[in-house]
């Protein structure tokens, strides 16, 4: 596998400094890189993957702190969205500068996201508060324990076992958004849905053979109806 530049530079600025080569000239040329190169980093340049690119309008601790926060905003809840972290960090900037005409371009949070690899934008689902503390496994593993522990004491034969499930759905919010996330996290990511929305309800129940019970729709409104469609209001 052929050198990439920053090692033959490396090797370049080693060879001259221990004296193996006499001169700056010899050594380019003996190592294949620009002579100017080599006397800019024998002078103390950095490499270019470890300096910070000038056209970065935020200084480095003020992104360091917006990480921060979108990595805490997610690890909470609550991730935090494109356009929400450009608002935030059009208010530094116009504090940075004491300029409050600056304006940082339309593309700028995905280009933060990208070049910070401990970040990543994904979709989301929406889930309420409620539903989102039953997924600690505090929650989770004590119920199926108790679930475990009647089936034991009953003897509940596995043609009486039944699974009941829910999911549902805000209405006039939007299902998924693209949000800014851990770049380790595995799952989707959930937004918790503060305050209260009409929502529906879909319903589905399935026995442990695969049998399933047909789905009905009931109307709360009026008059009970029973349909086979799927979706309890």
């Amino acid at each position: 596998m052929p050198l990439s530049q920053e090692n033959r530079i490396q090797m370049a600025i080693a060879a001259y400094k221990n004296q193996k080569v006499k001169s700056i000239l010899k050594a380019a040329e003996i190592f294949g890189v620009p002579k100017a190169t080599l006397c800019a980093r024998l002078k103390g340049r950095q490499p270019r993957a470890e300096t910070r690119a000038n056209g970065h309008r935020l200084k480095a601790i003020e992104e360091e702190t917006l990480i921060q926060q979108l990595l805490e905003a997610d690890k909470q809840g609550f991730p935090i969205r494109p356009e929400f972290l450009c608002s935030m960090a059009q208010i530094l900037l116009c504090e940075c500068l004491q300029d409050p005409t600056a304006v940082l371009g339309i593309n700028w949070a995905y280009k933060f996201v990208k070049r910070h690899p401990e970040l990543r934008t994904r979709y989301n689902r929406r889930i309420t508060y409620q539903r989102a503390k039953q997924e600690d496994p505090k929650v989770i593993i004590p119920w199926f324990q108790a679930v475990h522990a009647a089936i034991q004491e009953h003897g509940i034969h596995e043609d009486d076992i039944w699974n009941f499930d829910e999911t549902g759905f805000a209405m006039g919010l939007c299902s998924t958004s693209k949000v800014i996330t851990a770049v380790e996290r595995s799952e989707r990511p959930c937004t918790v849905v503060q305050g209260n929305h009409e929502w529906v309800t879909i319903i589905e129940t399935v026995s442990s053979k695969g049998i399933h019970i047909p789905p009905v729709k009931l109307r709360l409104s009026g008059k009970l109806e029973r349909r086979r469609e799927g979706v309890l209001f």
